[in-house]
């Protein structure tokens, strides 16, 4: 009966390669969750229309998922962030996003957010993020507990097989603004992509890379590279050889980008009629 069903356990994990829906009123009780579908919607409204794939995660539920410790969260075609939803916690030891697109659905000025201890932003489905723009702003926040000679933070993990040859989908970031905030490390991991909308911020006491890394960051407006005030790291070595390239139509580099006898390539394409790449 509907309101009548619990999920409990250490790890609960649902997944679904087609539709998936959950009642609003089922209780979830879960250290380490787990939820897949082919699209996710966090926060949405009774108001806002959802297409027939989406797995909705709102009000009582979205408390309930806010409330475990590990978190990951599988979407075939997308994750929407509706307005100022906030997703994760600061008490949360680890979410993972796994989808060729986050996006965000509400107005421009409005921010949505998400948080843990560790954030990995990951494209596993293989699949192409496609043509859909989002319409607000997001903030992914990381704040690691340092331990054991690892700083931890925020990572953009592979997104694609181990086969050079397969082209590289990664993951869109459909925000007019995306910043991507860690008190400890931002690190890009193996073969993969980060393709903001539009103005992309990396913040954090380091960015760097693991010696497999070959990751590129492409920001549809400006995209800048600073030193979070407050942020701290160990500065241990990731492994050497790694490589990332960034682009933007303008790169501002405030920051630090500390890649062990690594490649690092900075582009500005610029804008028609400026000249300030």
């Amino acid at each position: 009966q509907p309101g009548n069903v619990q999920l409990a356990g250490n790890v609960v994990q649902l997944d679904a390669t087609g539709t998936m829906g959950i009642d609003p009123a089922t209780s979830i009780q879960s250290r380490s969750l787990g939820l897949g579908g082919q699209r996710i919607a966090v926060g949405a409204g009774a108001s806002d229309t959802l297409a027939g794939n989406t797995l909705s995660l709102s009000g009582n539920l979205l408390t309930q998922v806010n409330q475990s410790q590990r978190l990951q969260l599988r979407a075939y075609q997308g994750i929407d962030l509706y307005r100022d939803v906030t997703l994760g916690s600061s008490g949360m030891t680890k979410i993972t996003l796994d989808t060729p697109q986050l996006r965000g659905v509400g107005t421009a000025d409005q921010v949505a957010t998400v948080k843990a201890r560790e954030v990995v932003l990951t494209n596993t489905t293989g699949r192409d993020a496609g043509t859909e723009t989002g319409s607000s702003q997001v903030r992914i926040e990381a704040a690691p507990v340092m331990q054991d000679g690892r700083t931890g933070g925020l990572t953009v993990a592979r997104s694609a097989s181990t086969d050079v040859a397969q082209a590289v989908n990664g993951q869109q970031l459909a925000f007019v603004k995306t910043v991507l905030d860690s008190r400890g490390d931002i690190v890009f991991e193996g073969r993969g992509k980060l393709k903001a909308q539009g103005d992309l911020e990396l913040s954090a006491a380091r960015v760097t890379a693991s010696g497999d890394a070959s990751q590129a960051v492409e920001s549809g407006g400006v995209l800048s590279v600073t030193q979070r005030e407050g942020s701290a790291t160990l500065g241990e070595s990731k492994g050497a050889g790694g490589s990332l390239a960034l682009q933007g139509t303008r790169v501002e580099q405030r920051g630090v980008i500390d890649i062990e006898s690594g490649t690092v390539s900075i582009a500005g394409t610029g804008v028609a009629g400026r000249n300030d790449t």
